[in-house]
C-alpha cells in the first residue's frame, strides 16, 4: 500500500494566482483521508471544493474542514467571454469544543492602515471586541481582538502559549494567512496553505496535538465575564440552513430600513419646508 507521501504525488496545489480547473478536489480529499482516518477522523461530508472530517483525537472532539479556495475571472470580449478559476489557496480549519465562553481573534493583520482598517476596528468595537496591544515580536504583523482583554493578556503572556503559536506559524513560507478564533464554547484554527509540501501524516498529527494543547492553555485561564452564543449561532448548530435564512432576512430588513431612512427623511424635509 502506498504511503500518504506517495499518494501526494500528482495532487500538489498550484501556485497562488494560477489558473485551475473545476475538478481535482477528490484527489485532495483522498490524500487527507489517507492520514486523517488513522488518527480517528472520518469523512463526514464531501463537495466539489469542500470536505469535512470529524471524530475523536486524544479524547477530544475534533472537526477538520477543507476548502479549495478559487476565484472566478473573466477574459475576452463581450461576444467571446471565457471564465477561468484562479487558485487562492487551500483553507484548513480545525474546530475543537472548549470550556471557554468568550470571543477573541488572533490572526494575520487585515485592512492595511486606511479606511478599511478603521471600519474593521469600528465594527469590532460595535461587537464588544477591543484591539489588544501585544509587544512580542510574534505579533508584529498580527491583530489581536478580544472581548475580555484581561483574559487575552493572561493567555498571550504565557510562554507555553507563545511557543504553541510559534509552532503553528513555523511554516510561514507555505501559509497565505492564519488565525485562531474563540467563540463561546469553541476554538477555531484556520490556516490557508499555498502548498502541501509540509502537510503529511506526521505533520498533521503534530499540528492537532499543538492545537489541543493551545485549547488546554486557553481553558486554564479564567474568563472574567462569560458570554453566550448569539441567536443565529445557536440556530446554526441545530439548522445551518435556517441560520443562513434568518441572517439573510435580517440583512434584507436592514437594507429596507436604510433605504426608507435615506429616501424618507429628505422627502419629509422637502414637505416640511414647502
Amino acid at each position: 500500500m502506498k504511503s500518504a507521501e506517495e499518494k501526494n504525488v500528482g495532487c500538489e496545489l498550484p501556485e497562488i494566482g494560477a489558473i485551475t480547473g473545476i475538478r481535482g478536489g477528490h484527489i485532495l480529499w483522498n490524500y487527507f483521508e489517507s492520514f486523517l482516518a488513522p488518527l480517528g477522523l472520518s469523512k463526514k461530508s464531501v463537495g466539489v471544493v469542500t470536505a469535512e472530517f470529524a471524530g475523536k483525537f486524544s479524547g477530544r472532539d475534533v472537526s477538520v474542514k477543507l476548502f479549495h479556495r478559487r476565484q472566478s475571472r473573466y477574459f475576452g470580449s463581450r461576444d467571446h467571454m471565457s471564465r477561468f478559476r484562479i487558485f487562492q489557496g487551500l483553507d484548513l480549519t480545525v474546530s475543537i469544543p472548549v470550556a471557554v465562553k468568550t470571543r477573541a481573534v488572533i490572526g494575520t493583520r487585515v485592512g492595511g492602515s486606511g479606511l478599511l482598517r478603521k471600519f474593521l476596528l469600528w465594527l469590532a468595537g460595535r461587537k464588544g471586541s477591543h484591539l489588544v496591544t501585544c509587544n512580542h515580536p510574534l505579533f508584529r504583523a498580527m491583530d489581536v481582538f478580544a472581548h475580555d482583554e484581561t483574559w487575552m493578556n493572561h493567555f498571550l503572556v504565557d510562554p507555553v502559549t507563545l511557543d504553541l503559536l510559534q509552532d503553528l506559524m513555523n511554516e510561514t513560507m507555505l501559509l497565505v494567512s492564519w488565525s485562531v478564533k474563540f467563540i463561546p464554547g469553541k476554538m477555531i484554527v484556520n490556516r490557508r496553505l499555498s502548498s502541501l509540501a509540509l502537510t503529511n501524516a506526521e505533520s498533521m498529527e503534530t499540528q492537532l496535538n499543538q492545537i489541543i494543547s493551545l485549547a488546554e492553555m486557553a481553558e486554564s485561564k479564567p474568563v472574567g465575564k462569560e458570554i453566550q452564543l448569539t441567536e443565529i449561532e445557536r440556530l446554526q448548530k441545530k439548522s445551518p440552513a435556517r441560520a443562513i435564512a434568518l441572517a439573510g432576512l435580517r440583512l434584507l430588513g436592514l437594507i429596507v430600513v436604510s433605504f426608507i431612512l435615506l429616501i424618507g427623511i429628505p422627502f419629509s424635509l422637502v414637505l416640511w419646508f414647502r
